[in-house]
C-alpha cells in the first residue's frame, strides 16, 4: 500500500469511492492500484445486496406468510452474535429507567 504526501506533508492514502453499476465503477482493484489509489470504497455495494435480500424476504413473507421459508437466512443466534447483541442488552438493562 502506497501513500502520497498530503497538504499537511504527512503521507495520506489516495482514496476513491465507487458506486456500483456506473461507468466510474468499471476499473478493477488492480487498475485502481496502478492509478495510485490505496483505498477503494464501494459506496452502495452492501446496500444493494441488502436490498435484494429484503425484497426476497418481503416476497416470501407475502406469498407464504412464514419466515421459515427463507432458505439460507442468517439465524437469529448468529445475527445476535455478529452484532454483539448481548452487549446492547446489558447497556439497556443498565440504563433503563422503568
Amino acid at each position: 500500500m502506497a501513500f502520497a504526501p498530503g497538504p499537511s506533508g504527512l503521507a495520506e492514502p489516495k482514496v476513491v469511492s465507487l458506486v456500483d453499476r456506473t461507468d466510474a465503477a468499471a476499473p478493477t482493484r488492480a487498475e485502481l492500484f496502478e492509478l495510485g489509489f490505496s483505498v477503494v470504497l464501494y459506496a452502495v455495494t452492501m446496500l444493494l445486496a441488502a436490498w435484494i435480500a429484503i425484497e426476497l424476504a418481503r416476497a416470501q413473507l407475502s406469498d407464504i406468510g412464514r419466515a421459515e421459508a427463507l432458505a439460507g437466512q442468517m439465524s437469529y443466534a448468529k445475527f445476535s452474535g455478529t452484532v454483539d447483541f448481548a452487549r446492547f442488552q446489558v447497556f439497556a438493562r443498565d440504563h433503563e429507567t422503568w
